[in-house]
């Protein structure tokens, strides 16, 4: 008896960010989005062409979180709030979309 693989469902629409919308997002430049992903701070979604670099926001905002690197020009001693931009794009302690 065969089992059928049924594909992942993908994300909602409105989870899933550009570099641009990351950073307007997390209020620091386009370039700070950029040297965050090229150092291994955050990552990108994978299964997309390589020229397509889209983020899954709870992913993000995860490892964010778990990271030790401050970004953006407050850094200097201002710790980012996960907490808070979950608040604020109104996800819960889970990175579900609440509605």
């Amino acid at each position: 008896m065969k089992t059928s693989r049924t594909k992942p469902e993908a994300p909602p629409n409105d989870l899933v960010l550009t570099k641009e919308e990351l950073a307007a997002l997390l209020k620091v430049s386009l370039k700070t989005v950029e040297r965050m992903l090229q150092n291994g701070d955050i990552t990108r979604m994978k299964g997309l062409p390589s020229d397509v670099v889209r983020f899954y926001l709870p992913d993000v905002m995860e490892e964010l979180r778990r990271g030790k690197h401050k970004f953006g020009r407050k850094a200097d001693g201002e710790k980012l709030k996960a907490e808070t931009l979950k608040a604020e794009i109104g996800t819960d302690t889970e990175g579900r979309h609440q509605r």
